[in-house]
């Protein structure tokens, strides 16, 4: 059985030989959930079994909206997985971090109040496990995913774009950037706004040589615009494209009601229009998951539109969540032994970097 949480755990009762705390955070900038569990007896473990809405065992909670009585479904995704029990040994501690996704936030619901049942068990004296549940309750605050206005737009410029989107179509959550986009907007009757970016000292540019601070502005634009957002700012997907067009990156870019740029991620980068070296996928929750490649040894990756030849690259995923501040906030990070990349491997189109086998490094 996979553990799965939405809970707050204030303090556990005692169990047969062993002192347990429990309790969990609301991180309201990266929008996780962390159950911190520990096991204060010296010589005794304690096993955690499951965590659920107090109807059954279920990766899916329903809790309760505590004005309006409206159930709604909730999944749960753990950062960390343990197949059965969960055993904490004596004088140390677990921790376990979740994303969740309410339905509710499309409805402008911003306050929660779940209800929750925690399994437990310890091992009295006869050596026997003694299973035991405490149940509690949980009340906080979200930031809600709502729908931009035309008149919340202060910036002229962005206020072209926002009448230019509603004619052209605005993207939606949630979609994937990657080799498949095109295809992916296309069946969605939707087309790039294709907005030119007025800003000359931006960061966004892109080159084949990585060393190159050359600059290709009039081609840089704002290709899509969202109309939702979970604060008081826009949300964009910028691109730009080298002069010589052998190379074009993306970025998800934030900006206030005034124009001004708040933060902004990659989401995307092809050289030789066909080597992608970042891909990524934005989530409904506006959890934002990007791979990408790097060749640390190598300037530029690409000669006479075809892949350098002893290509050793490296890996890296990285997942950020949109604040209500408009910041994306890091929230995890993996990263992959080297290895060398074959022309072949590199070209496939249908093959996405999260799926071409590279292997991860060990944490110490």
């Amino acid at each position: 059985m996979r553990i799965s949480i939405l809970a707050i755990l204030l303090l556990l009762p005692t169990l047969a030989c062993a002192q347990i705390t429990a309790s969990l955070n609301y991180d309201k900038q990266k929008d996780v959930l962390e159950l911190i569990v520990g096991n204060e007896s010296r010589d005794c473990d304690i096993y955690v079994f499951d965590v659920y809405d107090g109807a059954r065992y279920s990766s899916t909670i329903t809790p309760r909206y505590s004005k309006t009585g409206v159930e709604y479904e909730s999944f749960i995704t753990g950062l960390r997985e343990k197949e059965s029990l969960i055993p904490i040994k004596p004088m140390q501690e677990e921790r376990f971090a979740f994303s969740w996704f309410p339905a509710l936030r499309d409805k402008g619901v911003r306050f929660f109040d779940i209800s929750y049942t925690i399994v437990y068990a310890s091992v009295d004296e006869a050596g026997e496990k003694v299973v035991k549940s405490h149940k509690g309750k949980l009340k906080f605050e979200v930031d809600v995913i709502h729908t931009i206005s035309l008149e919340d737009i202060e910036s002229e410029y962005f206020r072209e774009v926002f009448n230019s989107s509603e004619h052209t179509g605005f993207l939606k959550l949630p979609f994937v950037y990657d080799a498949s986009f095109t295809k992916s907007w296309m069946s969605k009757k939707i087309k790039p706004v294709s907005y030119s970016y007025p800003v000359t000292d931006s960061p966004f540019f892109v080159n084949v040589r990585k060393s190159s601070q050359a600059r290709n502005d009039a081609e840089t634009r704002v290709q899509f615009m969202l109309d939702e957002s979970v604060g008081d700012f826009l949300i964009c997907i910028i691109y730009a494209i080298s002069a010589d067009h052998n190379a074009n990156k993306s970025w998800l870019a934030t900006f206030d009601f005034q124009g001004n740029l708040i933060d902004y991620i990659p989401i995307g980068e092809v050289h030789g229009n066909r080597i992608r070296t970042i891909e990524a996928q934005i989530h409904n929750n506006f959890i934002i998951d990007v791979q990408k490649l790097e060749f640390p040894h190598n300037d530029f990756i690409i000669k006479d539109f075809k892949p350098v030849e002893g290509l050793k690259g490296e890996r890296m995923d990285v997942s950020y969540k949109l604040a209500g501040s408009g910041k994306f906030i890091k929230i995890r990070e993996t990263s992959y032994l080297p290895q060398n990349y074959s022309s072949e491997t590199l070209l496939n189109r249908k093959m996405r970097i999260s799926g071409r086998g590279e292997v991860k490094k060990e944490i110490n």
